[in-house]
């Protein structure tokens, strides 16, 4: 769990929650370390300053220490500031159905 808050205002204004979990095929004996980002909201009156972009980035250099096999999100397809938040840090948006996608980080 990653939070920032506003000192000066003594509130949360974003939270991310990764899920970090082993997956162990046992035909295989492989281990599939997989990050699955849960949440990640950002404030409405703090949203479009970077905050959310700074986050991802931190994710990302947690994930580069455990090396996993894969980093997935979940975004609703409707919200678009999200998608973009998620396009603009370079990640891979994948169609998971009619109404959300699956964030692959690269």
């Amino acid at each position: 769990e990653m939070c920032i808050r506003d000192s000066a205002e003594g509130v949360t204004i974003a939270l991310a929650v990764v899920v970090v979990s082993d997956r162990i095929r046992l035909a295989a004996g492989l281990r599939r370390r997989r990050f699955h980002m849960d949440e990640l909201i950002v404030a409405p009156d703090y949203r479009s300053h970077g905050i959310g972009h700074q986050m991802l980035e931190h994710i990302r250099s947690l994930a580069a220490a455990e090396a996993p096999s894969y980093i997935i999100a979940n975004c609703d397809f409707m919200n678009v500031a999200a998608r973009r938040v998620y396009e603009d840090a370079g990640l891979h948006l994948t169609p998971q159905g009619s109404d959300r996608f699956e964030i692959a980080f690269s």
